[in-house]
């Protein structure tokens, strides 16, 4: 057998390595079977294309992972903002109908929304370090609106919420008991001058002090104190007895006293008020600036989401592509490993019928792919079939020479050497015999290993000439065994 298998063939120009999936696959390739050739591939292929599918579910998983912090970060920071605007928005509301309307209702929601608001701001605070520090901003101006709106409240309750109550109702009574006081004297000392001008002083006084109730202006104000002080210089004037004329003038001292404290009070929430208003306004700034901070950040941070997603998607395609280029690069390097060998076979039975080739057909002996061994099997074959083609030239040339020397010779020697000749030829043909039935059991070898074969067309196609190379050479073996065959 080690005659039979040439480890190496020299072509012209350059030596080449040869296996059973030639020089593209190297020495391994001949050691695996060609199913176990094609299953390795098509594993590699299948852990290529595994390993991109768990690339994708890991990148998958991180950049989901990525917008959940997005959303619990910035999401939470945008979340917040508009809750807490809200929150502010229903706070001021209420305020400002509590005081438009005076009803403790209104202001006791409001600070019940004032309350919702810190909350809010504690869940902004709990996001991160920014939106910590915006929270105390909040919270401080929540603590400093929600104080002035209790000090409101309580001076509205001083001044009075309604008509009836409060520094409004005793100032209503005084006036009451110094218009009942006043309008006594007239009706008892109409007669009297200067007593019809004290009832019209009396009622430009009552006027003015309505005018500053219902518009709140400060030059009321004085107007009030200008009239009074003449309502007094004409009491003064008016003949009247000491105590009446004491008891007008102490009526309208209290009268006076209330209305200036009624002011002062209207001073105080109108300063509340506004101080309470300025604290509302300085939490719209700051709740705006978090959410513009936390909008353009999320902005920010999902472009770069985005863009590391476009990224790793575009290394998933390109490996996707890569495996899929190895798979095909595979399969034909597979397929030329089988392709060539086979050819180069076919090629090679196809001389056997006709001459007796020198080339073989590359094969390793410790190969174990198919193609291998039919390779080694018909390199066997075609070195059995050059020793009988010898043999048979060699026991031509001795019959010939045989017959001529029989001619030359005399009657009793011709016989001596036909019976030795005739037992030389017996012992050839013997032999001849014995390497047919051995390129019998090859020929047979090879058909059976081309029925193995299974694949595309140019397989089969390579498959029917070597059986059809086959069953030529068992026909030229029987030729040669009716030919040869002793008597």
């Amino acid at each position: 057998m080690s005659e039979s298998v040439w480890p190496a063939l020299v072509w012209p120009g350059r030596r080449r390595e040869w296996s059973g999936m030639g020089v593209a696959m190297g020495g391994l390739g001949v050691r695996l079977r060609v199913g176990e050739k094609i299953g390795l591939g098509f594993g590699l292929v299948g852990a290529i294309f595994l390993g991109v599918l768990w690339f994708y579910h890991v990148s998958h998983d991180e950049i989901i992972a990525d917008y959940r912090d997005l959303n619990q970060t910035y999401g939470a920071r945008q979340v917040a903002a508009f809750a807490i605007e809200s929150r502010l928005t229903a706070m001021r509301a209420a305020a400002d109908r509590f005081s438009l309307t005076r009803e403790e209702t209104f202001a006791q929601e409001a600070l019940r929304q004032a309350d919702a608001l810190r909350q809010q701001t504690e869940q902004l605070a709990r996001v991160d370090q920014a939106s910590r520090q915006t929270a105390e901003q909040i919270r401080a101006l929540t603590d400093g609106f929600a104080l002035r709106l209790e000090d409101m409240l309580e001076a509205w309750r001083i001044r009075g919420l309604d008509e009836a109550s409060g520094l409004q109702g005793a100032f209503r009574e005084a006036a009451h008991i110094l218009e009942e006081q006043a309008g006594q004297y007239g009706s008892q000392h109409a007669s009297q001058q200067g007593a019809e001008q004290l009832q019209l002083t009396l009622l430009q006084l009552r006027r003015r002090e309505k005018d500053y109730l219902l518009r709140a202006d400060t030059r009321y104000v004085d107007m009030v104190d200008g009239i009074a002080a003449d309502f007094r210089q004409q009491l003064r004037g008016l003949d009247l007895a000491a105590p009446a004329r004491e008891r007008l003038e102490a009526l309208l001292t209290g009268y006076l006293d209330d209305f200036h404290a009624l002011v002062e009070q209207d001073r105080r929430i109108a300063r509340l008020s506004a101080e309470m208003s300025q604290a509302a306004t300085r939490i719209t700034p700051v709740v705006e600036v978090n959410l513009v901070q936390a909008s353009g950040a999320m902005a920010r941070r999902s472009a770069e989401i985005a863009e590391g997603a476009a990224a790793q998607a575009r290394w998933s395609l390109g490996v996707a592509v890569a495996a899929a280029l190895f798979g095909a690069l595979l399969a034909v390097l597979i397929t030329i490993g089988i392709v060539r060998p086979v050819r180069a076979m076919a090629g090679l039975l196809d001389r056997l019928t006709r001459e007796s080739p020198r080339e073989r057909v590359p094969a390793d002996p410790d190969g174990r792919d198919e193609i291998n061994a039919m390779a080694m099997a018909l390199n066997t074959l075609a070195d059995h079939r050059a020793r009988l083609v010898d043999w048979w030239r060699s026991s031509m040339q001795e019959a010939t020479a045989a017959r001529e020397l029989g001619q030359a010779q005399t009657g009793d020697e011709r016989v001596a050497a036909a019976q030795a000749m005739h037992a030389a030829a017996h012992e050839r043909l013997r032999q001849l015999d014995a390497v047919r039935e051995q390129l019998l059991a090859d020929a047979q070898r090879i058909e059976q290993i081309a029925a193995q074969l299974n694949g595309d067309d140019a397989d089969r196609q390579h498959a029917a000439r070597l059986r059809d190379a086959a069953g030529d050479l068992r026909r030229l073996l029987g030729v040669v065994a009716g030919d040869v065959s002793p008597a």
